[in-house]
């Protein structure tokens, strides 16, 4: 995958035809009203902004690279968290609950189902993407052992996947609550179009943007938000 971001190939692309414009349009000329010399220190300016704009891509590659050194460093220590906390009940779903902003997307359906969760893990390597499995004992909702969901932004815009839950006869819960807004298990069961241009996975995902970023690494900050939440009651 290419590591240029789209807004900077744009930045590029329309620089370089706003260059041209300023030559064929005479800018310098007396009767445009434009003091002399006004080419020459838009070109020197031009200059600047590519320097620039190749800094940028210079630090962009080098904080790349920093990360995937860091995913490499961390990678042993998430598996050491993962043994201890695969032995404590309900981690995922108490740390789900104590992460404020995805507590609001759990229902009292996808919590009966998050009970049976025993791990989660998180690969955010990828250049631009990320992808969460969350691992299941056996239970009476669905067949997987495993449901993972994806997302990856590519030149051509955002794309997701997600693995197809096999759901035992009756128990797909409602991918809605009844306000109609989405549910944990609607998130990740679920993928939504192609979105061309998208560069803010953000706006697109917010769900698996906090996941990645707020709920994994921060995993036991948010277990015991959770136990104390649970503590003080509704």
């Amino acid at each position: 995958m290419s590591s240029e971001h789209p807004r900077k190939r744009a930045r590029a692309e329309t620089g370089g035809s706003e260059a041209a414009s300023v030559r064929d349009s005479g800018v310098g000329c007396s009767s445009q009203g434009i003091a002399t010399g006004l080419e020459a220190q838009l070109t020197q300016l031009q200059t600047v902004q590519a320097q620039l704009d190749q800094l940028e891509e210079e630090a962009s590659a080098a904080i790349l690279e920093i990360q995937r050194k860091t995913t490499e460093i961390q990678r042993p220590l998430y598996q050491q968290r993962d043994a201890v906390t695969a032995e404590i009940d309900n981690f995922w779903l108490t740390a789900i609950l104590g992460c404020a902003p995805l507590a609001g997307v759990v229902t009292q359906a996808d919590e009966g189902i998050l009970e049976h969760c025993t791990s989660m893990t998180v690969d955010d390597a990828q250049e631009r993407g990320w992808t969460v499995r969350l691992a299941f004992r056996s239970n009476p909702f669905f067949a997987n052992a495993e449901v993972a969901k994806s997302c990856t932004v590519a030149e051509d815009g955002v794309k997701y996947e997600c693995s197809a839950i096999e759901w035992k006869p009756g128990q797909k819960p409602e991918r809605t609550d009844p306000d109609g807004a989405e549910t944990f298990f609607g998130w990740l069961s679920s993928v939504p179009d192609a979105i061309d241009g998208q560069e803010d996975m953000g706006d697109s995902d917010w769900v698996g943007e906090i996941i990645v970023h707020t709920l994994w690494p921060r995993a036991v900050d948010n277990y015991l938000s959770g136990l104390s939440a649970a503590a003080e009651g509704p």
